[in-house]
């Protein structure tokens, strides 16, 4: 009689929920170094951020002109910003009146990341928060409209992940990075804090926007997120254990391979069961047999990596009753979780 045991093979992985979208108003920040009066007081308190996997990575092109890959992280602020302006504001700005009707006089008060070293100033070409539509950095904020003068406090609440924007990591140097289409961006270094500042805007001024700025918001040593294992799973064919006869049946074995290669370091369990289900054990035309790993067991965990790995799976004969002549084959599931 022939003997032919087939192997199949099914993969879990894990599965990742979906990033929430932007819902709040992300805009440009201010495009040079606005005019800084006395007066206003910007305070962010001492709440946290939220910093989310936006499963984006790409290659940019590093200070060094070397191609780094690049994380993208989602940050959002979960707290309060509050603005606080006193008489001598109004004093300093001199003859700078507020001129404007209406929804022409706004305030903006809200948060951003500038690149290392800046403080006490925003300006959009040293950001180093972005959000896509925007050629610069921006900033998350929350805004008034037709504001009424000598009102002395405004408080913006942020309070939900989807308010956020993007800070960008790699385990490259820290510095500007060329993105796929040329635009250019502050990319941070594994372990470095993002420089995250409270700040305001007042608009509707007959000599322009007027910018307060607060001092820094906590942050944590930012870090790259752990990429995706991905792991590829083959076998090298059936388990042929060719012709067979009263004599030659008993203990016959064969055997073929399973073959695994990673994108990461990875630990894989494979479990070999009939592909109905049960347990790894046959019965063929008056043979039983069982299959197997190296370890004499239907269970293996072993390690893989970026090289291809080789697990021996054997299909052995053992024990022999009463031969039905004829051809015979039976399918067998390797069942392969990793992590």
């Amino acid at each position: 009689m022939r003997l032919n045991l087939f192997i199949l093979f099914l993969v879990s992985s894990p599965l990742y929920a979906d990033i929430y979208l932007s819902e709040t108003r992300v805009y440009n920040l201010v495009t040079g170094e606005a005019r800084l009066v006395s007066g206003i007081n910007v305070d962010g308190d001492s709440a946290g951020f939220i910093v989310q996997d936006a499963n984006q990575e790409w290659l940019g092109t590093g200070p060094d002109g070397k191609t780094y890959r690049v994380f993208t992280l989602k940050y959002s602020f979960s707290g309060q910003i509050t603005l606080t302006v006193d008489e001598s504001f109004y004093s300093n700005i001199g003859n700078c009146e507020f001129n404007g009707e209406g929804d022409q006089k706004q305030l903006y008060v809200g948060w951003t990341v500038m690149q290392p070293g800046i403080s006490g100033t925003i300006y959009s070409s040293a950001g180093a928060l972005y959000s896509s539509g925007f050629s610069q950095g921006v900033g998350v904020q929350s805004r008034w409209r037709g504001i009424p003068v000598g009102q002395p406090t405004f408080t913006a609440t942020f309070n939900n992940s989807s308010q956020s924007a993007d800070v960008y990591i790699t385990n490259g140097p820290q510095g500007i990075y060329t993105m796929p289409g040329g635009k250019m961006v502050y990319v941070h270094t594994d372990g470095e804090r993002p420089n995250a500042l409270p700040y305001a805007d007042i608009y509707g001024l007959s000599c322009g926007a007027v910018l307060g700025v607060g001092e820094s918001i906590p942050t944590e040593p930012i870090e790259p997120p752990a990429p995706d294992i991905v792991c590829d799973f083959s076998t090298g064919g059936d388990i042929d254990l060719g012709v067979v006869d009263i004599t030659s049946a008993s203990n016959r074995y064969a055997s073929t391979y399973l073959y695994t290669q990673c994108t990461d370091d990875a630990t894989v369990t494979a479990t070999i069961q009939k592909s109905g289900g049960g347990n790894n054990l046959l019965q063929m035309g008056g043979l039983n047999l069982r299959v197997i790993f190296d370890n004499s067991s239907d269970k293996k965990t072993y390690s893989a990596n970026t090289s291809q790995n080789s697990q021996i799976i054997w299909g052995q004969v053992t024990s022999v009753g009463t031969l039905t002549p004829g051809d015979y084959s039976q399918s067998m599931v390797v069942y392969l979780n990793y992590e």
